[in-house]
């Protein structure tokens, strides 16, 4: 997606990424719901994130700072995680899977630092609900990332959510998982044993 999709740029962020949702939309032409990423400071490209209509509410009503009247299942495990002594610390967006993105929420328990594995739009609505961090692996938000065309003010046309979804999905159906892999990465178990 972008030029600077191999990493090899000199002012490559050493670490992961901070970012912002910056929408929650339908995709007009196909009735699914997006969330969209962007870097902190600016919103020249979105990194789109296919998600469920639970996960697309959830994480909107977190935007809004909506609190339900009896809790949602996302507000039910935050609540849970406090009663324990713990707290979500972040939300880091690692790889792209065969055209599914992977992501570890970070938690401070009394037994120290953890990562678990989570679904991206959970851990969004998590990470929301508590004001974590959300961040990417550098490279992979430059390689998966779609300009915005035109500048973004947190509202995008139809035309613009469809163009981006496509401009997506053509970079799924050409992306190699090593085309955005960080150097401390562990190999891909799915790919075949080096030769010999």
């Amino acid at each position: 997606m972008s030029d600077e999709a191999d990493g090899q740029t000199s002012d490559e962020p050493t670490g992961p990424l901070e970012v912002d949702v910056v929408g929650v939309q339908i995709v007009p032409s196909e009735g699914i719901s997006i969330v969209l990423l962007a870097e902190l400071e600016t919103v020249d490209r979105v990194l789109p994130i296919f998600i469920g209509p639970v996960e697309a509410q959830a994480i909107a009503l977190a935007i809004e700072g909506v609190a339900p009247p009896r809790p949602f299942t996302h507000d039910l495990f935050v609540a849970t995680l406090e009663a324990a002594g713990a707290q979500i610390t972040d939300l880091l967006i690692t790889a792209l899977d065969r055209g599914t993105f992977l992501a570890e929420l970070g938690l401070a328990t009394a037994a120290g630092e953890r990562r678990i594995d989570a679904r991206p739009s959970d851990g969004l609505a998590l990470a929301l609900r508590v004001g974590a961090p959300v961040r990417v692996k550098p490279r992979l938000f430059a390689a998966a990332s779609v300009p915005v065309v035109g500048g973004a003010d947190d509202s995008f046309t139809d035309d613009e959510i469809d163009r981006i979804v496509d401009e997506f999905r053509g970079f799924i159906d050409a992306a190699d998982p090593s085309d955005f892999a960080e150097p401390d990465d562990p190999p891909d178990p799915h790919d075949p044993p080096a030769g010999p």
